[in-house]
């Protein structure tokens, strides 16, 4: 992908502290690193809807295109990605491709759920 398409910031977060490449297994999500990354609407998979608190949330589904980079070596599906312009925009890591041949990282997502770590 082009650098130009990569038009969104944003910050990748794991649950606990990070510090000294060591990660300390709980408390507060800790920034891991923040990137420009392209995010666009998975089309090949319908929009969702979930409970949570006995409310309806849509879900929507995303591929997130990144570079991949040293820092996102240990990225997880444990770990989530905050939209750096938006911080309300949370998106749930759901699979990681690194096979693709070149040097740009995969994400599928979903966002608008409530992200704590699984």
């Amino acid at each position: 992908m082009r650098a130009g398409q990569y038009r969104d910031r944003l910050r990748f977060e794991r649950k606990g502290s990070v510090g000294g490449g060591y990660v300390n297994g709980g408390g507060d999500w800790s920034e891991l690193i923040t990137v420009a990354a392209n995010v666009v609407a998975d089309t090949g998979t319908p929009g969702k809807e979930e409970v949570q608190a006995d409310q309806v949330r849509g879900v929507g589904d995303v591929v997130i295109t990144v570079r991949d980079c040293d820092d996102l070596v240990s990225l997880t599906t444990r770990d989530r990605i905050v939209d750096a312009r938006k911080a309300s925009r949370i998106f749930d890591i759901r699979a990681i491709d690194r096979e693709t041949g070149r040097r740009d990282l995969i994400i599928y997502a979903d966002y608008g759920t409530t992200s704590e770590g699984g």
